[in-house]
């Protein structure tokens, strides 16, 4: 079995809601030093996925293994809970379960 990386499951996450004629924003990835989709690194606790589909935008929080939420992210979260924003947190499974797919 292919190792789950933090890339793979926001590929995966990308090809899903493609699959469901949505859209998927990366707005960050590679602040460990990779090369692609810089965008909001520098804003602390922005997720790093946008996602359209369905009538339903919210954000995903990609954790893999043992990944754990930062402070900025978790008060990102709970700014969002006020506001009526969703943030899923975790996988390509997690996202699944959020859209009802299981």
């Amino acid at each position: 079995m292919k190792k789950r990386t933090h890339a793979t499951e926001i590929a995966a996450i990308r090809k899903l809601i493609g699959r469901l004629n949505g859209y998927a924003y990366v707005l960050h990835q590679g602040a460990g030093g990779g090369k692609a989709y810089k965008g909001l690194c520098g804003t602390p606790g922005i997720p790093d996925m946008f996602i359209m589909q369905g009538g339903h935008s919210f954000f995903v929080e990609v954790k893999v293994g043992k990944d754990r939420l930062r402070v900025s992210q978790q008060e990102f979260i709970e700014h969002g809970k006020r506001h009526g924003v969703d943030v899923v947190v975790g996988d390509l499974d997690a996202v699944i379960e959020f859209l009802g797919l299981r």
